[in-house]
């Protein structure tokens, strides 16, 4: 059900919908559960982070406040373990990368960068080419050399480059595929 939440909140004209006070401060409080490993609290996160990504104007809500939310998800963010096998299957990076370039609201950022991470670390076969193919590690490269974001999110996106160059030279990576950087 999250997951399917997840991608209504990455149609930017169907988040208004999801901005109430119901529905925020359930997601709000998924952050912290611990039901079905972290697949709730990632996919509650990663709800919010689309919300919070059409920057503060758009979050309409007095309860729950932007703030405590956006806290709240850097908190459940920095409880997750990193080497977490996952139940998902991305195509595309597309969303995540969309909220990568969301600086104004660098708590999006580390969501994106840590989903990178996460299955870059676990799943280098499936995620590392298709990190690099759809242009990737650039955008995780501007973000290390950005004033903006935090210094976790620039671990986080060094540790990608780093997984993905460690998959290339184990001979993973197709020849002709290029990393940046």
């Amino acid at each position: 059900m999250m997951g399917l939440l997840g991608n209504v909140a990455e149609v930017r004209a169907l988040r208004p919908r999801l901005m109430t006070m119901q529905f925020m401060c359930v997601f709000a409080d998924l952050l912290d559960s611990c039901s079905d490993g972290i697949e709730v609290s990632y996919n509650a996160a990663g709800v919010l982070s689309h919300m919070a990504s059409d920057g503060p104007n758009t979050w309409t809500l007095d309860i729950p406040r932007r703030e405590v939310v956006l806290q709240r998800m850097v908190d459940a963010i920095n409880r997750w373990d990193l080497r977490t096998e996952r139940n998902i299957n991305y195509r595309s990076f597309e969303p995540i990368s969309y909220l990568a370039k969301i600086y104004h609201t660098p708590q999006c950022q580390h969501w994106a960068v840590w989903a990178l991470a996460n299955l870059t670390t676990v799943y280098p076969a499936k995620y590392c080419f298709l990190l690099e193919s759809e242009g990737g590690l650039t955008l995780l490269q501007e973000i290390i050399q950005h004033d903006q974001p935090y210094g976790q999110i620039k671990e986080l996106a060094m540790l990608v480059i780093k997984n993905c160059r460690q998959f290339r030279e184990q001979g993973q990576l197709p020849q002709d595929a290029q990393l940046d950087g």
